[in-house]
């Protein structure tokens, strides 16, 4: 227990020093763009190979812009980088820079023009989200209500049953031990879920704060789990913990590459 308890200790000194580590330690470190992009566009049913652009009017000129597409699982995301546009050179908000602008979808059937109107765009933002629904042809502003609460409990979902497994072979078998277990990893995993909500245009310094959250939360649970799951012996207890953190946090980072967030 001694042992345990310098353990302890010390992952708490390390979280500590973590936690005072400037925020501009976690700045940019290099995305693809210098800026995120003006307009996403998250896009459900859309057939295979759907390609998209849009139609920009800018001093009395029509011009069609590349759209890039980025597909994660059963979502197909298209964005608009400013740097993209090589006739614009000046820029002053998406209400003035998209307006009569103009959505293109190319699928196997043809060109699909959906229009961009004025009253879903922001004077003076830089950065707008919209979902669009292929099947009817229904453009929203935003995201849908029931995205953020689906994602955040599949990730939750699937660190649950990989640690289960590993307690179960643990050979945790009281009902207290499993009432704690659940209560400690839906606090853990929830706030792991809701770290990385809305990342949708994450930038490749959010992997490095997310990897410090991980071991965060290792520490947390190893804390919150020695405290008050007490029907094994400590060293058993810190055996567990280690293998299923190992699979299962290993399993919720490789989501932000594949996973919708």
């Amino acid at each position: 227990m001694r042992r345990l308890k310098r353990f302890l200790f010390s992952l708490l000194v390390v979280c500590a020093l973590f936690s005072v580590l400037p925020p501009d330690a976690w700045a940019d470190m290099g995305p693809y763009y210098a800026r995120p992009p003006a307009l996403t566009f998250l896009v459900y049913g859309a057939p295979e190979g759907t390609q998209m652009r849009i139609v920009m009017h800018r001093g009395g000129k029509d011009f069609s812009v590349p759209v890039e597409l980025e597909k994660r699982l059963w979502e197909k995301q298209y964005r608009l980088y400013r740097e993209s546009v090589w006739q614009v050179r000046e820029w002053f908000g998406n209400a003035y820079d998209f307006k009569d602008a103009e959505l293109i979808f190319i699928d196997s059937t043809g060109e699909r023009h959906v229009p961009l109107p004025q009253s879903m765009l922001t004077p003076r933002a830089d950065e707008e989200y919209y979902t669009y629904y292929y099947g009817s042809g229904t453009l929203k502003y935003g995201l849908a209500l029931w995205r953020a609460p689906v994602l955040m409990s599949i990730r939750v979902l699937l660190a649950l049953l990989i640690e289960a497994f590993f307690f179960y072979r643990a050979d945790y078998y009281f009902r207290r031990s499993w009432v704690r277990f659940l209560l400690i990893n839906i606090l853990v995993h929830g706030l792991l879920a809701l770290l990385c909500n809305g990342w949708i245009n994450i930038q490749p310094g959010a992997y490095a704060l997310y990897f410090v959250a991980l071991f965060l939360g290792f520490t947390l649970e190893t804390v919150l789990f020695v405290l008050f799951v007490d029907e094994q012996d400590s060293n058993h207890a810190m055996d567990y913990l280690v293998k299923a953190n190992l699979v299962s946090m290993s399993g919720t980072f490789c989501l932000l590459f594949v996973m919708p967030i």
